[in-house]
C-alpha cells in the first residue's frame, strides 16, 4: 500500500531548521519541532518525544519557519502523516504537513536559495568549480 508521504507532487529539500507549530483549534499550544525538509507543497518536521497522536492527525497548524536573511515563512497546514521516527538517538515523530496556506513567493525564493546551495555543494564534492559543468548527454 502506498503512504501519503511517498506520492510526491514536488523535490523535496533537506533544511534542519527549528519550526514553530501552533494548533489552530488551541491558538495556546505552540510546540516547537525541527524541520527536516521543505517542497512547494509541505514539509515535515521531527518532534521529539510523546504525542497524541490522534489530537494532532486531526490539526490543522500554523507554522514559522524561519529562513534566510530574516525572512520567515508563514502558513497553516494539515497532517498527513505521523511516523515514528528517530533523530540524533531520540524517540519521536516524524510529522508530514501539505500546505494550505502559505506565501508562494517567499516559498519558491527559499526554494530556489536551497536548490542553489545544494549545486554548489555537490560541484565543490564533484570537482566541477563554480564554471566547469559536466558534459551533458542527451
Amino acid at each position: 500500500m502506498e503512504r501519503a508521504h511517498e506520492k510526491r507532487e514536488y523535490s523535496r529539500f533537506s533544511f534542519e531548521k527549528k519550526i514553530l507549530l501552533k494548533f489552530e483549534d488551541d491558538p495556546t499550544n505552540t510546540i516547537e519541532g525541527e524541520l527536516i525538509d521543505i517542497s512547494f507543497g509541505g514539509l515535515n518536521f521531527f518532534l521529539k518525544g510523546s504525542i497524541d497522536e490522534d489530537a494532532v492527525k486531526q490539526a490543522t497548524v500554523k507554522f514559522d519557519v524561519p529562513f534566510l536573511f530574516n525572512q520567515h515563512l508563514l502558513g497553516s497546514g494539515k497532517v498527513v502523516y505521523i511516523l515514528p521516527f528517530e533523530l540524533d538517538k531520540q524517540n519521536g515523530f516524524r510529522v508530514g504537513i501539505e500546505f494550505t496556506e502559505a506565501d508562494k513567493d517567499v516559498l519558491l525564493d527559499f526554494i530556489s536559495q536551497l536548490s542553489a546551495i545544494m549545486l554548489n555543494q555537490l560541484r565543490k564534492k564533484e570537482g566541477y568549480g563554480h564554471t566547469k559543468f559536466p558534459p551533458l548527454t542527451f
